[in-house]
Order: structure tokens, then sequence, then C-alpha cells
């Protein structure tokens, strides 16, 4: 019983004296006083960055021009359900206008010098549908570049909801 006792104590003391042990916090960067520039508040659709080289050098130990910036704007899936397609179709033109869904957003993405987002559908060019396969009009990208987004990632799960050509 007291080797069952022991068994027992033992890794339980080693995992406690683990979990408690003081550990030594990492030696702070020279820069760490510097200013951050604070993150502009934007909505919940997409997050605004901004990256200067000064920031950069700093980090990295190097001497750069503190005048050089960069901002990035991020958005998260762009899709179309079908009664998001549906609701922009245009039966005066015979065509789909995404460009309202991009106008709350657009001077976020037209502020920023890279506006990344991810395009998750694909373009078909035909028989457009939501879930679960998911194909939107043509359109649906050209408002999104309209409204500023220059650099669409496609690495997603719906890459390939109508196949290789869709």
């Amino acid at each position: 019983m007291f080797r069952n006792k022991l068994l027992f104590l033992v890794p339980v003391a080693l995992l406690v004296s683990a979990c408690t042990s003081a550990v030594k916090p990492p030696p702070v960067p020279p820069h760490a006083g510097a200013a951050v520039p604070a993150v502009p508040r934007v909505p919940a659709s997409g997050v605004a960055v901004t990256l200067t080289a000064s920031g950069v050098a700093a980090a990295s130990g190097v001497q750069a021009a503190p005048s050089m910036e960069i901002r990035f704007a991020v958005a998260g899936d762009i899709m179309a359900h079908d009664s998001q397609i549906a609701a922009a179709y245009d039966k005066k033109c015979d065509c789909y206008d995404f460009k309202p869904v991009f106008a709350t957003a657009a001077p976020l993405f037209k502020d920023a010098d890279v506006a990344i987002a991810n395009l998750e559908t694909t373009l078909p060019g035909k028989n457009y549908s939501g879930y679960p396969a998911f194909g939107a009009p043509d359109s649906l990208v050209d408002a999104a570049t309209m409204a500023g987004i220059n650099l669409f990632i496609m690495a997603n799960n719906h890459c390939l909801d109508k196949g290789r050509e869709g």
C-alpha cells in the first residue's frame, strides 16, 4: 500500500513542482519602450494594421527611414449564399450587382496600400449557388476590387466547389 501511495505521490509532486517553478522572463528588447501607434478602430468586418519601416527596423536592429509606411486592410471570407446571389440580381441589366455589399468597408480598403480578402467561393461563370458548393458571379470579385481589395486568397476549403474548371 505504501508503494501505491508513493507511485501516486511522486508524479503528482513532480507535476506540481513543474507548474509552480519560477520561469525567467525573456530579456526586454532595447526598443520595448518605443511608442507604438494605435491600431485604428475599424468595423468588425476587417482589420487595419499600419507597419512602419522604423518599427520593423527597431525590432530587427536595423536603421531605416521613419517615413516608410505600409497600410494593410484584411477581410475574412467573401462568399455568396443563394439568397445573397438572388438579392444582387438586377433585372434591368440582367446582371448581378454586389457593389452595395462593399460600400461600408470600401473606405477602409481604399485607404490601405494592400487590401487582402479570402475569396471563399468559386467563379464558375454560370450555375451560381451558395452552400454547400459555392459559385458566385464574377461581379462579386469586380465589386470587391472596385471597393479597393487588391489581393484575394483562395487557399480554402471551397476553392474546388465547382470542380477544376469552376
